[in-house]
């Protein structure tokens, strides 16, 4: 008899002092960034990376524009039953730009550009992720 291996579970990212209110934000489906005195950043951070300043939360309104795409055709831990799947570096509004996974991709009409819009992930356990798709 075949044993199919156990699946792997998905890499979490794990939540630090700095980020854990980002993460809890997630799981209320909201969309939050850091802002300083000059600007936004993303991945959270105990300071402003622009000028050492003190950062605050603020909720985002989530859009952005795709400026670099990929697909995936080799998984990573977790994502083994799902390749291909499509990734891009979205610049967010506000002006940070973060790496996600791009979901419901038209292939054909995907293209650097395009306007996306967060969305919230909820098929890990105990954490939702954040994802983008096509406005």
């Amino acid at each position: 008899m075949d044993k199919k291996p156990m699946p792997k579970p998905k890499t979490m990212p794990q939540a630090t002092l700095y980020s854990q209110a980002f993460w809890d934000a997630l799981n209320r489906d909201e969309w939050i960034i850091q802002q300083s005195a000059n600007g936004a950043q993303f991945f959270p951070k105990p300071f402003s990376v622009i000028d050492g300043s003190p950062v605050y939360w603020e909720k985002a309104n989530g859009m952005g524009q795709l400026i670099a795409i990929t697909t995936c055709r080799v998984p990573g831990p977790g994502f083994e039953g799902e390749v291909p799947y499509t990734m891009g570096i979205v610049k967010l509004k506000e002006g940070p730009r973060v790496l996600s996974q791009i979901i419901n991709p038209n292939q054909q009409q995907l293209h650097v550009g395009m306007s996306v819009v967060v969305a919230f992930d909820a098929s890990r356990e105990m954490q939702k992720m954040f994802v983008f798709k096509p406005v």
